[in-house]
């Protein structure tokens, strides 16, 4: 693939809070009940990639503690090499030329040219450059894989002898930890920018393309041009893609950011999805096709159950409509084995395979029942 240029880069009124139902669409899609209050209402989780206005990295996690005591300086200059900007263009037929669509980050995966960002950071893109650290040469890159479910992809350039990051535990993470994040923000006019911070909430159920994901949270300044940017950990290691950030909703619809609060994809959860698409490959997600929520103290007073989840929405013709599953019904057990909670469910349904087949006990209108469903690819599986 040849060098490319591309084109330059250029009032007194009560609220309420609201923390979203959060759903799941592993085919199960579980979340937190909304509760009130007052102020204002966290509705949405903002990408951060920014809209224009194998050498293989070591992926064998490593578990070193983050004891922050190197030279923050030093690490940073050591993991800069492998933090790259991303430039996305498309044709504009009036103008008759190539006009920059979007900015985000990415980091190197492979020393042979292979590129980590955002599925959101390229997805649509007609064109895609990526300019590498210390290079102003910008090189046109070709999509290897994404994957929308986790929101990751896989880019290819040609060119190698690159640096590619070390990955971390991020499951090694605990709060407080000192953790730094690199990228692009705002059009790529500040690219390589460093923010520290720490970690500031570990688990953070989020919605993420009608699912429920767990992310690592982050008082590290995250702005628009951040997204699929690394965060490393205070040794260099990679522990987590920057992704999203809140945004706080009030009652008149208007939208702020939230400063303060972003998030990453934990590297953990990462590293085996970006090594399926560093391959050219799809990655299958097991499923029922069901969107729901945990439920809450008072929802489980109100239905009569000790755990539960609520089944919000069906997806039509997938397992879970075809073992009879309903909307409103309560699942609160999984092989015998009961469900509270959202980590609970999600770490059983990744231990299943597509074509297993699994027993479902639920409660409607007061009585308990079983289904028999075949699990089957959430990705191939939609709601209305």
């Amino acid at each position: 693939m040849e060098q490319q240029n591309a084109p330059k880069r250029h009032n007194k009124i009560w609220m309420q809070v609201c923390i979203a139902v959060l759903c799941l669409a592993v085919g199960i899609s579980i979340g937190i009940l909304a509760f009130s209050g007052r102020s204002g209402q966290i509705s949405q989780i903002e990408p951060t990639a920014s809209p224009s206005a194998t050498a293989t990295p070591n992926n064998g996690q490593s578990t070193t503690p983050n004891t922050g005591s190197s030279n923050l300086a030093d690490v940073i200059d050591s993991v800069m090499p492998s933090v790259v900007s991303i430039t996305t263009t498309q044709y504009a037929q009036r103008a008759g030329t190539e006009v920059a669509s979007g900015y985000g980050s990415g980091f190197v995966y492979s020393a042979d040219g292979l590129i980590a960002t955002n599925n959101h950071v390229v997805e649509g893109a007609g064109r895609i450059y990526v300019t590498l650290n210390g290079d102003e040469q910008q090189y046109e890159a070709e999509v290897v894989a994404t994957d929308s479910y986790s929101d990751l992809a896989i880019l290819k350039i040609d060119k190698t002898g690159l640096t590619p990051v070390k990955f971390g535990s991020s499951s090694s993470l605990r709060l407080g930890d000192t953790v730094f994040v690199i990228g692009s923000p705002y059009n790529g006019l500040f690219a390589n920018s460093v923010s520290s911070g720490i970690v500031s909430g570990l688990n953070r159920e989020m919605v993420l393309n009608s699912a429920t994901q767990t992310f690592i949270q982050t008082d590290a300044a995250v702005n628009p041009g951040n997204s699929g940017g690394p965060m490393f950990n205070a040794n260099g290691e990679l522990v987590g893609i920057i992704t999203r950030k809140s945004m706080l909703s009030t009652v008149t619809g208007e939208t702020t950011s939230i400063e303060g609060i972003g998030f990453a994809i934990p590297s953990d959860v990462a590293s085996p999805v970006l090594e399926q698409l560093a391959q050219g490959q799809q990655v299958p997600r097991s499923g029922i096709g069901i969107m729901g929520s945990s439920l809450t103290e008072q929802g489980k007073q109100a239905y009569n159950v000790e755990n539960g989840i609520y089944v919000a929405s069906v997806s039509k013709g997938g397992p879970a409509e075809k073992a009879g599953l309903e909307v409103g019904d309560i699942i609160t057990k999984l092989d015998g084995q009961a469900i509270g909670s959202m980590d609970e469910m999600i770490q059983l349904m990744e231990s299943k395979n597509i074509g297993d087949t699994i027993t479902l006990t639920y409660v409607r209108d007061g009585q308990e029942n079983t289904a028999t469903v075949t699990i089957g690819d959430k990705t191939q599986m939609s709601f209305e």
